[in-house]
């Protein structure tokens, strides 16, 4: 017989770190723009540690019959089917035994935000109770693939203005996985296994114009496709030539076979935070959001604060010239429109990220 232990049944959890959770809490109240100090303070957290890395919960039951085996089962499904692809819901490692008598854990991280999930253990013996748990709405999912630069965050999640929400594994954003760089291998099994069969990544676009000659291939396998679309960040959307590139890279999003979709520049802040700002403004998400998104890769040890960087300001002058007395969100809208994306591609992508 199995005795469920934590979480306990009707539990609502955070899927942020204590350290993720204090920056968002001071990012929001506008309590370290331009703050030198905090961003010594997290960069110096970063050397010590992967400060992007999503929260971990080890999940704790009791069992009488030491000798039957045991199998973990977590899925945002009621009957507890095993989700892979866009419906993956989070990833687990290995039973082990606590330090308390008969008393097993796993570890579980990359739980959606919002979600409410089912687990149970089972032991063969048919008493084998089904808890529920939820996850708080409005919080970033970070996502740890191990042997990767880190960085990694889905997209989805964020509310918009149209009430929606943008699905949770569809789009992810980061750093370049591959370790070394340009090496489509580089990447531990674990790192593998997460990237290839549980979230099933699909399309990997490269942002790098350092990737030119030296990248081919996915790191997602012989399953995956590789995109190289160098790009600029920020004012660059300004420049001559960017329209059209803007509207190549939307148009991926477009294509319901290019999904999940991982999109990421060397680091996951400029380029990346470029392609990020304009997806999310299209989709509606509020300003206040995508500076927070934008923001969250000073945690990856980069200090890049929206108020402070003048090649963020130059770009949003632009925006403000072409498009007066609208919001940022309302702006880049315009702006995809005026790229000359159809109206068709974008309906395309609203109806496949938003839910």
């Amino acid at each position: 017989m199995i005795e469920l232990i934590y979480p306990k049944n009707g539990a609502k959890i955070s899927i942020l770190t204590d350290f993720q959770k204090e920056f968002y809490r001071r990012e929001y109240a506008g309590s370290h723009k331009n703050d030198n100090a905090y961003d010594d303070y997290v960069q110096e957290a970063f050397e010590r540690e992967d400060i992007t890395n999503p929260v971990t919960v080890v999940f704790k039951w009791k069992r009488s019959n030491m000798f039957a085996p045991m199998r973990f089962k977590i899925s945002t499904s009621p009957d507890l089917l095993e989700l892979v692809g866009v419906d993956a819901c989070c990833t687990y490692g290995d039973i082990f035994p606590s330090d308390e008598d008969g008393v097993y854990c796993v570890c579980v991280t990359n739980l959606r935000s919002g979600t409410k999930y089912y687990w149970t253990v089972d032991d063969l013996s048919g008493e084998c109770p089904v808890y529920t748990f939820t996850t708080n709405e409005n919080e970033t999912r970070f996502i740890n693939v191990p042997g990767s630069h880190g960085n990694i965050r889905d997209i989805g999640g964020k509310l918009t203005a149209s009430g929606k929400r943008i699905r949770q594994g569809y789009v992810f954003r980061g750093a370049a996985m591959e370790k070394p760089y340009y090496d489509p291998e580089g990447l531990t099994t674990d790192g593998k296994r997460i990237v290839r069969d549980i979230f099933k990544m699909k399309l990997q676009i490269d942002l790098r114009y350092e990737a030119i000659g030296k990248m081919t291939e996915t790191v997602f396998g012989k399953d995956g496709k590789y995109v190289l679309y160098p790009s600029g960040a920020y004012n660059w959307i300004h420049e001559d030539g960017a329209k059209d590139m803007v509207v190549m890279l939307l148009e991926l999003f477009a294509d319901e076979e290019n999904y999940p979709i991982f999109f990421h520049c060397v680091a996951g802040a400029d380029r990346t935070g470029t392609l990020a700002m304009l997806l999310e403004g299209l989709l509606g998400v509020s300003d206040e959001d995508i500076i927070a998104d934008y923001n969250a890769t000073t945690m990856n040890g980069d200090a890049r604060r929206w108020d402070g960087n003048d090649e963020i300001k130059a770009m949003v002058n632009g925006l403000n010239e072409l498009y007066p007395e609208k919001t940022l969100s309302q702006q880049i809208a315009l702006y995809v429109d005026d790229c000359g994306i159809s109206k068709e591609k974008i309906d395309k992508i609203k109806n496949l990220l938003l839910e």
